[in-house]
């Protein structure tokens, strides 16, 4: 049995039962840490750099006095920051350092209660980050322009500049699509082995120094089909139509308002009107302070019938605790 075909029965158990949860004992082992982040993101050597975490208590019970520890590349600098999580919330800890370590990549980790948990588990969180010295580098995407419509081979061309480039790579939702030796940094890629959506793009250019860089993100719309846009949002329920093999895209744009990074899952349950699962799927992202992220799942019916769509917006699938309602919407297929 496949991965996706565990995730779905999973999820079906889950949802079957949710109405049932009982309650549970909170213990340090219901503290992890979702999001860790570094401001500026590729920080200059011996310049000071902002750290923030958020830690995550999921469990029902207030936790006080959890011990954080940081490390870089192994080498703990900080084990003594002390903090508090309510019950099924999660707190926000922001520290400065000064990045002593050489030009090149590094890694930060976090660890929540690292002499009882230990440091290697799912509860503490990585970000590996490079290290720049005071050279200017610039690096952009030229084309399309931001939120265009790409269908069938798309291109995209990336500008790297400043000092000698080894190789620029181009990422679609954070995933590796194609990298490129030598300019011109143009990328041609096939959008139709993607769901119709909004997708983020951005391109990293690596330079013989051993730095690289971001470029800025930049929002593509991929459609290639005759599609069907469903919109969640909360308190609305949206009413659609769509034909049998008819693709329908199941979007909406979440936008975090909080002062720091959050870990956001977007789930969509379809039911038909026997009330049987026809379709469950889900996606995780980590949306940075006062962004907004689209988010899509697609879906292609092949039986009529009236279909119930409830969406959900979790932080993670493992602790689940709700961002926002459940928004919802009605699909009649014919």
């Amino acid at each position: 049995m496949n991965k996706a075909v565990l995730v779905f029965a999973w999820l079906s158990l889950f949802f079957s039962s949710y109405l049932d949860l009982q309650e549970v004992l909170a213990t340090h082992t219901n503290i992890f840490v979702p999001v860790l982040e570094m401001d500026p993101e590729s920080p200059i050597t011996g310049h000071t750099v902002k750290v923030t975490t958020v830690l995550t208590n999921k469990g029902n019970m207030d936790m006080s006095n959890i011990k954080l520890s940081i490390s870089i590349d192994g080498e703990w600098m900080n084990d003594n920051i002390n903090v508090n999580v309510p019950a099924m919330k999660s707190a926000r800890v922001s520290f400065t350092i000064v990045m002593s370590v050489a030009v090149g990549e590094h890694q930060l980790k976090a660890c929540p209660d690292r002499e009882s948990l230990g440091d290697g588990g799912d509860h503490c969180q990585t970000l590996d980050f490079v290290v720049l010295n005071e050279s200017t580098v610039v690096v952009a995407i030229l084309s399309p322009k931001d939120e265009e419509t790409l269908q069938g081979n798309a291109n995209i061309k990336v500008a790297a500049l400043g000092e000698d480039v080894i190789k620029v790579e181009l990422y679609i939702l954070n995933k590796l699509v194609d990298t490129k030796f030598k300019a011109p940094f143009d990328f041609t890629f096939d959008t139709t082995k993607y769901e119709d959506g909004k997708y983020k793009a951005y391109a990293i250019a690596y330079y013989d120094s051993g730095i690289s860089k971001p470029s800025s993100v930049k929002e593509y719309f991929i459609i290639n089909s005759d599609s069907v846009i469903v919109t969640a949002t909360p308190g609305q329920t949206q009413e659609a139509e769509a034909k049998l093999g008819q693709n329908v895209v199941i979007e909406s744009d979440i936008t975090n308002g909080q002062p720091f990074k959050i870990a956001a899952t977007f789930i969509v349950l379809i039911k038909d009107s026997n009330g049987f699962t026809e379709f469950l799927s889900y996606r995780e992202e980590r949306i940075s302070s006062n962004e907004t992220f689209p988010m899509s799942k697609s879906w292609i019916p092949d039986t009529a019938g009236k279909y119930s769509v409830r969406v959900f917006l979790w932080d993670t699938i493992e602790s689940a605790v709700p961002l926002t309602g459940v928004m919802e919407a009605n699909v009649i297929v014919s």
